[in-house]
């Protein structure tokens, strides 16, 4: 579901502060977490629960990894670093691929933060209800 608020520019500069910070430092750091919880505060306001935790989940993350944020899935796949490409996904969470990889991310750094080793494979559900599809085409 599109919340027209989310494309504001009140969230979207945020966002954007949030970027610049991160390469202006080349990297993660405790004042950019602030900017986060500030942006994470806007999403409670506008009742966005899967950004909420998604934003908090992410900076816990980075500071249980000594201030590094980095999944090989997302960084073999993009020119960009993972924050950043966590950054694209925040300017559109409306998009359904978007919001899916957002809570496909969630669900990886809820259970890493928890202690359980898991592969982090965005859209890993969709390539197996495709080579499934592909499996009862063929049978057919």
């Amino acid at each position: 579901m599109d919340d027209p608020r989310l494309r504001e520019a009140a969230i979207q500069k945020p966002i954007e502060a949030i970027r610049q910070m991160y390469l202006d430092q080349n990297g993660f750091s405790e004042p950019m977490v602030d900017k986060m919880k500030a942006l994470r505060q806007m999403y409670i306001e506008l009742e966005q629960p899967t950004l909420v935790k998604s934003l908090r989940l992410v900076y816990e993350y980075a500071e249980s990894k000594d201030w590094t944020f980095s999944l090989a899935a997302w960084e073999e796949e993009n020119d960009i670093s993972s924050l950043e490409y966590y950054l694209d996904l925040l300017t559109n969470p409306g998009n359904k691929y978007n919001r899916e990889e957002i809570r496909e991310l969630n669900d990886y750094l809820k259970a890493t933060l928890k202690g359980e080793e898991v592969e982090f494979r965005p859209g890993a559900d969709d390539e197996e209800e495709e080579e499934a599809t592909e499996e009862n085409t063929e049978e057919a």
